[in-house]
């Protein structure tokens, strides 16, 4: 053996002085030695790969080069032990420079060791290629490296077993794997991953603890064969150590017959404990041979597919457990596996139908792993009956479905009910307001105004409750527009000046000259709280006064943290009732004031419409001593700009001889909207529904269209799409929805099928005039 070596590396064992120079004399010996009988066509085509590499990049792939005849030689050793130990310490006196190269070193260390060296040398490898890709230093190589060593430590103190090893290990490459993602993509990547790994192999892919490496890389990195093998490789992994063990154990003890006895039987033990496991197991464990036959059934196979064993072993899978009508596929997936080698079902967990031995259909879900053993491919099925899980989810989604139901028709009803209840009230509304214009007698306002009050109540009444169902479905959006805080304040106190005075009660506005003005934020949501708040407080306020103070908290260049409090003098509540009276449809307050009546919805809803936008509405009172109510909420602060009073527009434009279509099924809304609209000197036309508009319209020009939208015969929707698709100029009419219906959703739609923008009945006579001269003006 000794002449063998000093033939193959010469009896120069001086040092030579660099790697260079020894990769040089170790390629020209190589090549001395392609002549020898052992020289095959492996070893040829791994010489001439590294021959044809440029000079500074043929000591890279030398590793490859070495352990390839390194095994060539030791299979015609009788101890191939012995050889390579020797043949490696030859090595190392000979090539002392290449020997201890960063790439050579780890083949002369402990698998361990080699274990450790391989891992930093694929991250080595990884960074260097990524950082000639992008130019970057990656951070978190500095950080694998470190975490390594320590992982590696940890496993040296047996304070980690191997598979924990493994994982670790395999989690912090997996984490770098992530972040090179983030930076160059999925598919450059696993690239980079793959060229990394193909350099490893080709170095390192005879020793057995380079299985180590396909272990640590993410599924996400491997290829569809790395990925099938992956599984395999670890549990090679382990048997490979545990069949060296038991090697050694048996080179020691073959004159020893109990002791082998002993291994034998506890190797037996071991068998027969695993064949329980799996016996025993949650899951159904099916075995199948390459020609679909059934090799093993374990008992939960059993349970599940009601065959018995003996019944199965030696039939076809297929028939067995595969429904009918899906045999002819499992036969051409097995064939196709059989031919190409892979599957998309493979090494995944899908869901299935199989079918039991009396014929009943049972939903499964399965995982298939296809190894080879002795160079026949074995299927393994881990299948797991879901019929529990698939129940439980159509219930789960039985009850959604009716939850959606019940929704849609909560929605359709409070629709329903808006539209019937708003459309009388828009006449009765518009009729008090026309009569309150006419100079009514000194006796009849008082009563007019009462009438007006009852309306406005109603109206609160039916607000809250769509306001309320808004939000429990979701649907309230805020407003991001400028406005001003002063006016906002201003006009709430305004609102209650007179029902104040009329109890002889003193209504307060403190607002700093020092908060901002002007806001961004939704001044109609906020509005809606003051109101409610404000009403509130003068509704529980017998005498005394009511303050509606503005705090500035906080301020930036760009926000203002405000606190706004509505301050009482009243009867109070109750601590015990405070939380209660955000409560829906809930009133707290002493029963002896029967005078006092609402929905007990206005507190409920501001308070969800404070937390909407993260804030929340606080409440304090003491019985009889009044209460407080503030909210602290953030807005961002409008620009100031310089405004002047000579660019400012004068007087609203006449609608003197403006030709408007109001479409309205209603006659009595016809009667009001009519009123002021020939109030205002405009020239009226009616249709009473969606098809006589579209007969007006084709036979009269018109500068504006009015348009309800719950018509019989033909809807507002289907009549503005229909005016849409005129030829000319019709088609570009100004059409406003004038509409009793006020969820999100018919707003959406009115818009999508043309209509120009929406009123909500009872609609104000101020407001319709407003949006009529904004869209005639944007005409002319």
């Amino acid at each position: 053996m000794k002449n063998l070596i000093s033939k193959l590396l010469g009896q120069e064992t001086k040092p030579r002085e660099n790697v260079h120079s020894e990769v040089v004399s170790f390629l020209v010996e190589f090549d001395q030695l392609r002549k020898e009988v052992y020289w095959g066509e492996n070893l040829e085509s791994k010489f001439q790969l590294i021959i044809n590499k440029a000079d500074d990049e043929r000591w890279k792939f030398l590793p490859g080069l070495y352990l390839l005849h390194e095994r060539a030689l030791s299979t015609r050793s009788d101890n191939p032990n012995k050889f390579k130990e020797l043949y490696r310490r030859h090595f190392r006196i000979k090539y002392p420079a290449l020997a201890n190269s960063e790439l050579f070193k780890l083949i002369f260390e402990s698998g361990n060791n080699q274990e450790k060296i391989m891992s930093h040398l694929l991250m080595d490898h990884i960074c260097t290629e990524f950082a000639d890709i992008t130019e970057k230093h990656l951070d978190a190589c500095e950080k694998y490296h470190s975490k390594i060593d320590l992982t590696f430590n940890l496993f040296d103190e047996s304070q980690l077993s191997k598979s924990d090893l493994r994982s670790t290990i395999k989690y912090e490459v997996s984490q770098v794997y992530d972040i090179i993602q983030d930076i160059i993509g999925e598919k450059q990547t696993k690239s980079l991953f793959q060229s990394s790994y193909g350099l490893m192999a080709e170095n390192y892919g005879l020793l057995p603890s380079f299985s180590f490496i396909v272990s640590i890389l993410p599924e996400s990195a491997l290829t569809e064969q790395q990925l099938s093998m992956l599984s395999r490789t670890q549990i090679e992994t382990v048997l490979i150590e545990k069949t060296s063990k038991l090697e050694e154990a048996n080179a020691r003890l073959l004159s020893e017959i109990e002791a082998k006895e002993k291994i034998q039987r506890a190797n037996e033990e071991n068998v027969d404990r695993l064949n329980r496991i799996i016996e025993n197991a949650m899951d159904a464990v099916v075995l199948m041979d390459s020609s679909g036959r059934i090799t093993f059934w374990n008992n939960q196979a059993e349970t599940i597919f009601k065959w018995k064993s003996e019944e199965v072993i030696g039939k076809s899978l297929a028939e067995c457990i595969v429904p009918e009508d899906k045999r002819e596929e499992h036969e051409r997936g097995l064939n196709y596996y059989l031919k190409v080698g892979r599957h998309k079902f493979l090494n995944r967990r899908i869901e299935d139908v199989g079918i039991t031995k009396h014929g009943n259909l049972v939903p499964l879900e399965l995982s298939i792993v296809a190894n080879k053993v002795d160079g026949e491919v074995i299927f393994t099925s881990f299948i797991r009956d879901i019929s529990d899980r698939k129940r439980y989810e159509d219930e789960l989604m039985n009850a959604k479905e009716k939850a959606e139901q019940a929704s849609k028709s909560k929605a359709d009803f409070l629709s329903t009910m808006s539209h019937e209840i708003r459309t009388p009230m828009n006449g009765l509304s518009g009729t008090i307001d026309y009569l309150l214009e006419e100079n009514p007698r000194e006796d009849q306002i008082d009563s007019l105004k009462l009438m007006r009050h009852s309306c406005e109540s109603l109206l609160v009444i039916l607000n809250d409750i769509l306001d309320l169902s808004k939000i429990e479905e979701g649907h309230v959006e805020f407003d991001n527009r400028e406005f001003s805080l002063r006016e906002v304040c201003q006009h709430i106190v305004s609102t209650y000046t007179q029902r104040a005075e009329r109890k002889s009660i003193r209504l307060n506005l403190d607002l700093n000259d020092k908060i901002p003005d002007l806001l961004i934020g939704d001044p109609v949501r906020l509005s809606q709280i003051l109101n409610n708040l404000v009403s509130n407080a003068i509704k529980f306020t017998l005498h005394g006064q009511v303050e509606l103070k503005v705090e500035l908290l906080d301020e930036s260049l760009s926000k203002a943290k405000l606190k706004l409090t509505v301050k009482d003098t009243g009867i109070g509540i109750a601590k015990g009732n405070i939380d209660k009276i955000f409560d829906r449809f809930t009133q707290v307050h002493d029963q002896s004031h029967n005078t006092l009546s609402g929905t007990g919805l206005g507190l409920s809803i501001s308070k969800k419409l404070l937390q909407l936008v993260g804030s929340d509405l606080v409440a304090e009172s003491e019985l009889g001593t009044g209460s407080t109510f503030y909210f602290e909420v953030v807005f961002n602060k409008a620009e100031v700009k310089n405004t002047n009073v000579n660019d400012q527009k004068g007087e609203a434009t006449q609608l003197d001889g403006t030709k408007i279509l109001l479409v309205e099924d209603n006659q009595i809304n016809q009667i009001v909207a009519a009123k002021f609209l020939k109030k205002w000197n405009c020239e009226v036309a009616f249709a009473d529904n969606g098809e006589q508009a579209l007969d007006q319209v084709m036979m009269n020009p018109f500068d504006l269209i009015l348009m309800d939208i719950q018509m019989p015969i033909m809807n507002g929707y289907q009549a503005a799409e229909a005016i849409r698709q005129m030829p000319g100029d019709v088609k570009h009419i100004p059409i406003i929805a004038l509409t009793a219906d006020v969820l999100p959703e018919v707003r959406e739609e009115a818009l999508r099928v043309g209509m120009n923008d929406l009123m909500t009945k009872p609609f104000n006579a101020d407001q319709l005039h407003k949006i009529i001269v904004e869209y005639i003006n944007k005409e002319q």
